[in-house]
C-alpha cells in the first residue's frame, strides 16, 4: 500500500477501505477466466445475506428461521470463500465446480427453512447486492443468455472501473469528498456502458430478477 492510500485510511477509513476493496474486487474477478478464479466472496451464495439483521427485518424471518440459518449461512460462506484460496483447486475447474455444487445443495436445504415468498424475496435481495458484479455470477449468465462477447465486454468494463477507482484513491486521498463524488461518477459511467451491452428483453428481464429496490443495497445498484 503506498503512503498516500495508508494517509486517505488513516484520516478516512470507512471510504478509503471500502472504495480500495471495491477497486481490487472489480479488477480482480474481471481478470478472472476460469470457474476457479470466478469464485469470488460472496459472489456464489445468496444465503449469506440471512445474517444481515436489515435483510431478516425485510424477509419478516421468525426467531426460529433466524436461528436455523444465520450461522449455518455463516459457515457455508466460509466453505465457499475458502475455495478460492487452496491451492489444492487452483487451475481445476471442474472440481471446483463440483464443490460448488455441494455446498450450493447444503444452502438448498437450508433455504427450505424459509417459505416460498421468503425465497423469492430473499433471490432478488441478492441480485441487487451483487451490483455492478450481477453479470459475473453463473446463474445470472445463463438465465440471461449472456452471449461470450457480452460477457468479456462486460468483464473489460469492470476491470477498467477497477483501475480509475484505484488511480482516483491515489490522487483524491487529501479530499474524502472528491473522492465520493468520483467514485460515484465512475461507478455510474460503468453501469451505463453495462446496461448498453444488454438487449432491451435482457434489461426488462434484471428489473425483474431485482425485483422491488431494497434501500440498504441502493449504493450498489
Amino acid at each position: 500500500m503506498t503512503t498516500v492510500s495508508r494517509f486517505c485510511f488513516l484520516r478516512w477509513p470507512l471510504a478509503g477501505v471500502a472504495l480500495l476493496l471495491l477497486a481490487t474486487t472489480w479488477t480482480t474477478e474481471s481478470r478472472a477466466q476460469t470457474p476457479g478464479n470466478q469464485l469470488q466472496l460472496n459472489n456464489q451464495l445468496s444465503a449469506i445475506l440471512l445474517t444481515n439483521t436489515k435483510v431478516q427485518k425485510e424477509l419478516n424471518l421468525t426467531e426460529t428461521q433466524i436461528a436455523e440459518t444465520a450461522e449455518p449461512a455463516q459457515k457455508l460462506n466460509r466453505e465457499i470463500m475458502s475455495l478460492a484460496f487452496n491451492p489444492e483447486y487452483r487451475d481445476q475447474p471442474e472440481k471446483i465446480q463440483a464443490m460448488i455444487g455441494k455446498i450450493k445443495e447444503k444452502e438448498k436445504e437450508m433455504l427450505g427453512r424459509l417459505n416460498r415468498q421468503q425465497q423469492q424475496r430473499l433471490q432478488q435481495l441478492f441480485y441487487q447486492r451483487l451490483g455492478l458484479r450481477l453479470f459475473q455470477n453463473v446463474d445470472v449468465q445463463k438465465s440471461l443468455q449472456l452471449t461470450k462477447d457480452q460477457q468479456q465486454k462486460n468483464q473489460k468494463i469492470l476491470e477498467s472501473l477497477g483501475n480509475k477507482m484505484k488511480a482516483m484513491i491515489a490522487t483524491s486521498a487529501s479530499d474524502p469528498s472528491s473522492m465520493v463524488k468520483q467514485s460515484k461518477r465512475l461507478m455510474a459511467e460503468a453501469r451505463e456502458a453495462i446496461n448498453q451491452l444488454l438487449t432491451e428483453k435482457q434489461r426488462e428481464q434484471v428489473a425483474q430478477m431485482k425485483g422491488k429496490p431494497f434501500a440498504p443495497f441502493a449504493n450498489q445498484q
